[in-house]
């Protein structure tokens, strides 16, 4: 049983591992589109937050049942390797998100900035 935890856990991580990264990617580009489109439209920030927020929820929720799945087949002692991967998926997804509104707030910034100058300038 123990060589089954361990394999479990492996497998737990590789793929807590591979959807974290899917996950980045997929809010980056998000984000980047929706900074073009905010760039382009003029429209709210709140826009942007709201995306990120909404692939950031699905994410988790994802992680959460792909974990419970692969560990509660692999027999005893998966709830404390759920609940310590659940913790490290959340931390970094909580990290991640941070990250990316700092940067859409110092993108909307330099955009302000950017078309202030240009107006300004023309």
């Amino acid at each position: 049983m123990c060589e089954g935890n361990e394999v479990a856990t492996v497998v737990v991580v590789v793929v807590v591992v591979v959807v974290v990264v899917v996950v980045v990617v997929v809010v980056v580009v998000v984000v980047v589109a929706a900074v073009v489109v905010e760039v382009a439209a003029v429209e709210t920030p709140s826009t942007i937050l709201l995306l990120v927020v909404v692939v950031v929820v699905v994410t988790i929720i994802i992680v959460v049942v792909v974990v419970v799945v692969v560990v509660g087949g692999g027999g005893g002692g998966g709830v404390a390797v759920v609940v310590v991967v659940v913790v490290v998926v959340v931390v970094v997804v909580v990290v991640v998100v941070v990250v990316i509104i700092i940067i859409i707030v110092v993108v909307v910034v330099v955009v302000v900035v950017i078309l202030v100058v240009v107006v300004v300038v023309v």
